[in-house]
């Protein structure tokens, strides 16, 4: 892990983008370049540079969150959610932002335009396996819910009241003896 990362053993997160791009006013031989060309690529390698470490962190609370999934009624999941939320609020930003993908696909270089399509199919994995892993939790959730509330049916009691003259009445209201102290 290198003194550029702060949290994460991920090489690519939190380096800088500068460092990745050529200088502006030079080729590969050292001679005088298109500024105006270079420029524009240096631009487009900078934002994807961005997107890179953008969906690095993504990937990386995925995996922390499906890791925290996989066990039971896990309490660590609230600040994840929280974070997860963030990143992808500031993913939908830089995708508003960026405007045309593909018009900044053709701008970059080709390593960082491959770097970038192998980082988008990794975050495509991490998001199917979260899809499937909330969607077994809710359904799990909903069952236990379901069984809750069918034993809750099953144990419910008649309500013992006074009726009109005093005297104790039933009524046809019912109560179960059960509380729900937790949010599934």
């Amino acid at each position: 892990m290198s003194d550029k990362t702060e949290a994460t053993s991920n090489p690519y997160l939190n380096r800088p983008a500068a460092a990745e791009t050529a200088p502006a006013s030079e080729t590969a031989t050292g001679t005088p370049a298109d500024t105006a060309g270079t420029e524009s690529q240096a631009a487009a390698n900078v934002r994807a540079v961005a997107m890179i470490n953008l969906v690095d962190k993504l990937i990386d609370v995925l995996d922390r969150e499906n890791a925290l999934l996989d066990k039971p009624r896990s309490k660590d999941l609230g600040p994840i959610v929280g974070e997860k939320q963030g990143l992808f609020a500031e993913y939908e930003a830089m995708l508003r932002q960026i405007g045309n993908l593909s018009a900044l696909m053709a701008e970059i270089s080709p390593d960082r335009k491959a770097e970038l399509l192998a980082r988008a199919k990794e975050f495509d994995a991490k998001l199917r396996e979260n899809e499937v892993k909330l969607d077994a939790m809710v359904r799990s959730s909903e069952q236990v819910m379901r069984v809750m509330s069918d034993v809750a049916r099953k144990m419910a009691q008649p309500v013992q009241g006074y009726g009109n003259k005093g005297a104790v009445s039933y009524t046809a209201k019912t109560s179960a003896p059960v509380a729900v102290n937790e949010t599934l």
